[in-house]
């Protein structure tokens, strides 16, 4: 079973290649008006868990949810 890793919002913009406001739209369920994907709605974008006084990104759900939009890694720290 693969250990569970958690990220914060700029790990994860680094890890796909995008900004900030980015992943604050994904979070919010927006979509990408200009950007350098297809405009696209991402309203199952995974939930970040809060853990402590911080919100983190749990990488097993990030990764099946770009597989199912299609979306490629930047970086290969993952």
């Amino acid at each position: 079973m693969k250990e569970q890793r958690f990220v914060s919002n700029k790990e994860l913009a680094e890890i796909f290649g995008v900004s900030l406001p980015t992943i604050y739209n994904w979070i919010k369920g927006g979509y990408i008006r200009h950007g350098r994907f297809i405009e696209k709605t991402y309203e199952k974008f995974p939930a970040p868990a809060r853990i402590g006084n911080m919100y983190r990104h749990d990488m097993h759900k990030i990764e099946k949810w770009a597989k199912s939009c299609g979306l490629q890694f930047q970086k290969n720290n993952i």
